[in-house]
């Protein structure tokens, strides 16, 4: 049982350490939830619990490690899913503040496009868009 202690206990205290470093709470979530699956692979591999003497010290240590990887899983997961729903309400609010009223940009339009007509019944033109006509060379470059 020491052995396999001392296997599961090295990368159980790494995940504390990545723990403590993660920037982001889905970084903090997905740790959470690794530490919790090697626990539990920890409990496997020591075999099930009820044929292991609660006596010994090192058989309290996946249990402990797995109730605070819970602890953790539900903390940060909860906080990760409120902000990434914060986020969301953020960012339609900024997209909404970026794009201009649709009934400002409507009569803008509207203003333009007759704007347009008047310019080209003045002209003597036809209102609509026309390609522009292809460009003629004007001279031969170099000499």
């Amino acid at each position: 049982m020491p052995e396999v202690t001392q296997i599961f206990l090295t990368p159980a205290s790494i995940l504390v350490g990545a723990l403590g470093v993660a920037r982001t709470e889905g970084l903090k979530t997905g740790v959470s939830a690794l530490g919790l699956l090697s626990t539990g692979l920890w409990l496997w591999a020591l075999g099930a619990p009820a044929t292991l003497s609660m006596r010994l010290p090192l058989a309290w240590l996946p249990i402990l490690f797995g109730l605070a990887w819970v602890v953790s899983l539900l903390i940060h997961g909860s906080r990760f899913n409120m902000e990434s729903r914060r986020h969301v309400v953020e960012l339609d609010a900024d997209v909404a503040r970026s794009f201009p009223d649709p009934q400002v940009v409507n009569h803008v339009l509207r203003a333009q496009l007759a704007a347009h007509a008047l310019l080209a019944a003045q002209l003597g033109t036809d209102a609509r868009v026309r390609p522009n006509p292809p460009l003629q060379p004007t001279g031969s470059a170099g000499g």
